[in-house]
């Protein structure tokens, strides 16, 4: 019988891999390994809120913000909080934060039957990345790291 030469292997198949509910640094980290490997991927952001504040716009200083809290007072509004913190929000004054939106709307509206117009509700968000990527099951671990965390973040490509 002729010998016939052997099938070369079939180099596996790619298939979508996914990692999700990533942080940014995790996120860029994957991405940079992925990039090094020669694999393309596509990266998304998902805000997703996680409480809600009541508070009103930002005074511009601290001596406005002490004259809106003194305002609020004057009209029963007592448990207030000026922002300190450097950003957009310096200044605002505080008036709760909840895990709910309906909690926070119930306070909004008792705020405002008491005369408080400028208070809002803003939702507070976290920020996730996703990444997808086309590759061969045999690459993903390499991909991932040894100490990589993100192992348990994989899930298969949904469409």
């Amino acid at each position: 019988t002729p010998e016939t030469a052997p099938e070369p292997p079939t180099p596996p198949v790619a298939i979508c891999v996914a990692w999700a509910e990533l942080s940014a640094e995790s996120a860029d980290r994957m991405a940079a390994r992925l990039t090094a490997a020669g694999f393309k991927y596509v990266r998304s952001r998902k805000d997703t809120p996680t409480s809600w504040w009541v508070r009103t716009p930002s005074q511009g200083n601290r001596t406005q913000a002490e004259s809106r809290v003194r305002e609020l007072r004057e009209l029963g509004i007592t448990d207030t909080f000026i922002v300190q913190e450097g950003g957009p929000s310096q200044f605002a004054v505080s008036l709760g934060l909840f895990r709910t939106e309906k909690a926070a709307q119930q306070l909004l509206a008792q705020l405002r039957a008491k005369g408080a117009h400028d208070a809002s509700v803003e939702a507070r968000l976290t920020t996730t990345y996703r990444i997808e990527a086309n590759l061969p099951s045999d690459r993903i671990a390499g991909v991932e790291g040894r100490r990589s965390q993100v192992g348990g973040q994989r899930t298969t490509c949904t469409p």
